[in-house]
């Protein structure tokens, strides 16, 4: 048995996945602890499936010793879907405390004099 002491520079598609899941973990632990946003349950489940991302890539690069691995589609599309609902849920935050903002501000008229 032997031990892998880093498979990074062995294989262009290895390299290739192990950068993905690394840049990918990274972006969602960056998100979900920095917030930028999004909502209590959004950030952990960011923080959480980061750490996967990044514990996997930290596998596959260091421990993996096999030959074929698993490598989901979601590791390439992650950072996008993630950023993606940074910023919808930004707006949807600002939209919605402009329209209670102007809400407050509304002043109904007086009502007519009883004659």
């Amino acid at each position: 048995m032997h031990v892998a002491l880093n498979n990074f520079g062995v294989d262009g598609k290895l390299d290739f996945d192990i950068i993905a899941l690394a840049v990918s973990g990274l972006i969602l632990l960056f998100i979900g602890a920095a917030g930028l946003g999004a909502e209590g349950t959004a950030r952990v489940i960011s923080i959480v499936v980061g750490l996967a991302m990044a514990g996997y890539s930290f596998y596959l690069c260091f421990l993996f010793t096999g030959d074929t691995y698993i490598m989901p589609i979601y590791a390439y599309l992650a950072p996008f879907l993630v950023i993606y609902n940074v910023i919808r849920s930004r707006n949807e935050r600002k939209k919605a405390l402009s329209t209670a903002a102007n809400a407050a501000a509304y002043q109904p008229p007086p009502p007519p004099p009883a004659a």
